[in-house]
């Protein structure tokens, strides 16, 4: 049974195309990466606000204008400004593969 602290907790589910390392071959398509995100989020009774697809690449930071547009809305203090509470991703990489990004998805 998963812990249930997280129900009724607004997410993002933040979908990007994955790639293997050192090649072209996807690795997990769109369609995989929504299925199992929506699969957690009835498991953990998250509630997508809204599904995000970003076509751009995260190697290079400041790249991907939707995920930069989640993270300014996260960040404000005000919860009446955000229309959600967190981003969910198939897998911590989807969110950052730069160092610049990964200190924002934490702060």
């Amino acid at each position: 049974m998963y812990n249930t602290e997280f129900t009724g907790f607004k997410v993002y589910n933040y979908l990007r195309r994955s790639e293997r390392e050192g090649s072209w071959k996807q690795e997990r398509s769109i369609q995989d990466q929504e299925a199992d995100n929506l699969s957690l989020a009835e498991r953990l009774g998250l509630v997508v606000v809204e599904t995000v697809i970003e076509k751009d690449s995260a190697r290079t930071p400041n790249n991907r204008p939707k995920f930069n547009a989640i993270l300014k809305e996260l960040s404000y203090k005000n919860p009446d400004k955000r229309k959600a509470d967190g981003i969910l991703a198939w897998h911590p990489n989807r969110l950052s593969r730069n160092a610049q990004e990964a200190g924002l998805v934490v702060q």
